[in-house]
């Protein structure tokens, strides 16, 4: 039996890296992962499966696993607080506009359902990795100064109660929100 060795004339396909679009898959596999499993039951190896990339690669662009949870924190809580920043009140009144507050509110956790996740993901650890992100601090400035317009007028107008406090409010707000998204599915909630 004599063996060939012949050179062969079949090329292998070249596919060229995008590095912009392997960390985007990165992200969005881990965004997934941490939001079903939170961080303590997360697996890297499952990120890197789903995502299409080595283990190796995955570590290329996150030193750790408690780097790529941190940017996927931020990453969500930087679109959220984004969205808040337009909040359509709309025409109408000081209740028109409080609603318009609500109902965006709603639907923004709603919307939403990872950050939900992932924020429960931060309570349940007393949000340590949170408080380690120096910039990804709770900001809400444009929910805040939308709030704080619709309650400066309504109270200017006599429709709300002057001693309502602003903060207050929105954690109210945000809390009732917050309690419906959260528990829709225990709660048997359309989704």
């Amino acid at each position: 039996m004599i063996l060939c060795l012949e050179k062969s004339t079949r090329k292998l396909a070249y596919k060229a890296r995008n590095p912009e679009e392997t960390k985007e898959r990165i992200l969005s596999s881990a965004t997934t992962e941490f939001a079903d499993f939170g961080f303590l039951g997360a697996r890297v190896e499952r990120i890197a499966q789903r995502s299409d990339v080595t283990m190796r690669m995955l570590y290329h662009y996150f030193k750790s696993k408690e780097h790529l949870y941190g940017v996927v924190l931020k990453r969500i809580f930087d679109h959220v607080e984004s969205a808040e920043k337009d909040i359509p009140l709309g025409a109408g009144g000081p209740r028109e506009k409080m609603d318009a507050v609500i109902a965006f509110t709603f639907d923004l956790f709603l919307r939403n359902p990872q950050f939900i996740k992932l924020t429960m993901g931060q309570n349940f650890l007393e949000s340590g990795h949170q408080r380690r992100l120096k910039s990804m601090a709770p900001r809400h400035e444009g929910f805040a100064a939308s709030l704080r317009a619709v309650l400066d007028e309504g109270q200017a107008a006599g429709v709300f109660r002057r001693d309502v406090d602003a903060m207050q409010l929105w954690m109210t707000i945000h809390g009732l929100c917050w309690g419906f998204a959260a528990g829709q599915h225990a709660l048997g909630a359309p989704s």
